[in-house]
């Protein structure tokens, strides 16, 4: 993989990407980030600051950065299928030991020269050699014994280059995946994710089930309601639901998928399955894309509602369980726009299932020096209170009566009045007088996440309080 200088190649990448859709800046940033030379490391040439990338890396992480992987891999084997004639496990080393793994039906990793897998990949089916990489990272099982080897899960990679048809559950996962990547995909028109599969769902003259039984606690009719929980599809509608979805497969990929999702011998597929499989096959997440996702929520919501932000976004959700649209709704009136898709506000929605989890999420870790002067107000309040010495809450309306956001300067607070509107709708949860300190704690962490600045913080905990003047 031979190195070139950057900015021959940024000139390349700028006729590939408009300038509308990622500027310079977002360019020089993404090729100055990136592992992009061979070894994992920007490298020189000979010896002055020209920084040297390699293009098959280059290309890697663009493919990495994509959600498309199950697109990618279904459009690997489509073209492994076109091909005259397929290699032999026997032709190779790399085959040899892919067929003694899946022999000794062994679920550990199976360990290949890094150089070999790419090598047989290129030669014998006539990939790239970034594709070569994305195949095998698709296929890793975590990392390797050394640095020129790579784990792989033998069995899939073995289904996936020799075995066709391809085993059923390989080929189910492999359509189903690509079906959840063309109803997620963030460029398409209107709504993404589950929103545009309940729209498609809906556009739809589907058949009632009245032998379903229905369970107003599960995910999936909290989503879709009862009607159309309860009904479903048929061979007809399902391809009509694929066209109108535009989920990239072929109609007999279409027709292979209905018959994995159908219900026994019954030539019918019940909306609860497809939106159970659906949701087990959403495009992942990576972790450090999930923080930028959650970061970019919180500061959209903190800069629309201030210091209150996130306490007020803890009252504007209902109780219980979220539905799809409720919770991209109250997002969307918060302050977050659609420069944030419905899909990456549906991944905070797997992790954020009700309003406290949300909040908690968005409001991310209180500081330890915050947390502790937080414990250390709860204190002083029970202590000025007529409270036993072990009992753990406080009366709420003591606490309300001892706020004074009035002592904190206006400009930090705002309305005073709102602070205490909000304070007590939060405090007062399921309709309790007392205090406890989880709650307490969860307001103020709330309220944290909007405040950079700890002098300012403790200020407002200390002052709103009185607690500067009776220490």
């Amino acid at each position: 993989m031979h190195a070139v200088e950057l900015w021959p190649l940024k000139g390349i990448l700028r006729q590939i990407f408009p300038a509308n859709t990622v500027s310079d800046r977002e360019l020089s940033i993404i090729l100055a980030m990136l592992p992009l030379d061979g070894d994992g490391d920007t490298g020189t040439a000979n010896g002055s600051d020209d920084i040297r990338v390699s293009p098959v890396m280059l290309l890697l992480r663009l493919r990495q950065m994509c959600p498309m992987q199950a697109s990618l891999l279904l459009e690997m084997s489509r073209c492994m299928d076109a091909r005259p004639q397929r290699p032999h496990p026997y032709d190779s080393i790399c085959g040899k030991a892919l067929t003694r793994c899946v022999r000794e039906g062994n679920t550990k990793a199976c360990v290949l020269e890094t150089d070999a897998i790419l090598d047989f990949l290129t030669k014998s089916y006539g990939m790239t050699l970034s594709e070569a990489l994305c195949l095998t990272e698709y296929c890793s099982m975590g990392p390797p014994p050394s640095s020129s080897t790579v784990a792989i899960d033998g069995s899939y990679l073995f289904a996936f280059l020799y075995q066709r048809p391809l085993p059923s559950d390989v080929r189910f996962a492999l359509l189903m995946s690509v079906f959840a990547e063309g109803v997620c995909d963030p460029n398409r028109a209107g709504s993404s994710g589950t929103l545009a599969l309940i729209d498609g769902l809906r556009c739809l003259p589907l058949k009632p089930d009245h032998d379903v039984e229905f369970n107003e606690h599960s995910s999936v009719y909290i989503d879709t309601g009862r009607d159309l929980g309860k009904s479903f599809l048929t061979p007809q509608s399902f391809e009509e639901l694929c066209r109108y979805l535009r989920v990239g497969l072929s109609l007999e990929e279409v027709r292979q998928l209905f018959f994995y999702l159908r219900e026994g011998h019954e030539e019918c597929v019940s909306v609860c399955t497809l939106l159970r499989e659906f949701t087990r096959h959403f495009i992942p997440v990576s972790k450090s894309l999930f923080i930028i996702v959650e970061e970019a929520v919180r500061r959209y919501v903190v800069k629309k509602g201030g210091m209150l932000a996130l306490p007020r976004l803890h009252i504007a959700f209902p109780d219980g369980p979220l539905s799809i649209a409720g919770f991209i709704s109250v997002l969307r009136g918060a302050g977050v726009p659609d420069a944030v898709s419905d899909v990456e506000l549906e991944w905070l929605r797997f992790k954020g299932r009700d309003r406290e989890r949300l909040v908690m999420l968005l409001s991310g870790e209180l500081p330890t020096k915050r947390e502790a002067l937080v414990r250390q107000l709860f204190a002083q309040l029970k202590n000025m209170g007529e409270v036993a010495p072990k009992q753990e809450t406080v009366q709420l309306e003591r606490v309300l009566t001892l706020f004074h956001p009035e002592k904190v300067e206006g400009a930090l607070m705002g309305d005073v009045d709102d602070w205490r509107l909000v304070m007590r709708q939060c405090f007062g949860r399921n309709g309790s007088t007392m205090l406890s300190y989880d709650c307490f704690l969860y307001f103020w962490r709330a309220v944290s996440a909007a405040c950079s600045d700890d002098s300012i913080f403790t200020m407002i905990l200390w002052r709103s309080f009185n607690m500067h003047s009776s220490r």
